[in-house]
């Protein structure tokens, strides 16, 4: 793998404070990626070959403060954050029936998901028509009812099917921006510390108990009924098209 970097870095200091900006522009390439493209008929397992490309960029600011009050008492702080975005350029996906599902100029870990749209009601599929300029499609539900689930047929041949499935839906595990904070302070040789970490920009795709109730890892019937879900699932008494959770 190869790596090509156009760095801008810029340090100056405030009032007796440290910032430091520091910006990264990599661009990798001869990543190992095996050849998607070559037929299956060989009979062999391809390779990994140095062909991937991926466009890579993001900055990074952090500041720094210190100073005292007194000969006994000082005090510290330090923030930082961080962005980060990527791009594949090439890895040589097996062809695909739709533009949507290459994975080729979306991040690296972009999902692949259907695309929902909303819960089944009385009339949605004049509705649908009316949105997408197209018959309202087959679901995966053989008859609809109200609070299913419904998904937007994304090639308009009237079934949902895996060739509706979109690359990049959502965010992907890695957070795009992350910050910190670390303060402190010390009298004499009494001293204090406090971090704080966040990150957003980011996607968990939940399982398990957590997505199907009384589901696990285990199996259907051995995991718990969360309060979440009994707060937040479309019910007869509760019939909110936003509700969290289709129909149970």
């Amino acid at each position: 793998m190869k790596l090509f970097f156009r760095i801008l870095k810029i340090v100056f200091t405030v009032l007796g404070g440290l910032l430091l900006i520091l910006l990264l522009f990599p661009v990798r390439l001869d990543i190992l990626w095996q050849d998607a493209t070559v037929p299956g008929m060989l009979g062999f397992t391809v390779p990994y070959t140095n062909f991937g490309e991926v466009d890579s960029w993001g900055w990074e600011l952090s500041v720094n403060w210190q100073d005292h009050i007194g000969d006994n008492f000082r005090y510290w702080g330090k923030l930082n954050i961080s962005h980060n975005q990527n791009e594949i350029i090439e890895n040589r996906q097996e062809p695909q029936r739709n533009e949507y599902m290459y994975t080729k100029g979306h991040r690296i870990g972009s999902r692949t998901l259907y695309r929902f749209w909303k819960l089944y009601y009385e009339g949605c599929e004049a509705d649908y028509e009316n949105e997408f300029g197209s018959k309202f499609p087959k679901q995966f539900v053989g008859v609809l009812r109200p609070g299913d689930a419904v998904y937007i047929d994304m090639d308009k041949d009237g079934l949902v099917d895996g060739n509706d499935m979109v690359v990049g839906t959502g965010y992907t595990d890695d957070p795009q921006y992350i910050a910190g904070l670390s303060i402190g302070c010390a009298w004499k040789r009494l001293t204090f510390n406090a971090q704080f970490t966040g990150a957003w920009d980011v996607s968990r795709l939940i399982s398990d108990v957590f997505r199907r109730p009384f589901a696990n890892a285990s199996g259907t019937n051995q995991g718990g009924l969360l309060k979440y879900h009994l707060d937040n699932t479309w019910t007869v008494d509760n019939q909110d098209p936003n509700a969290e959770y289709p129909r149970a």
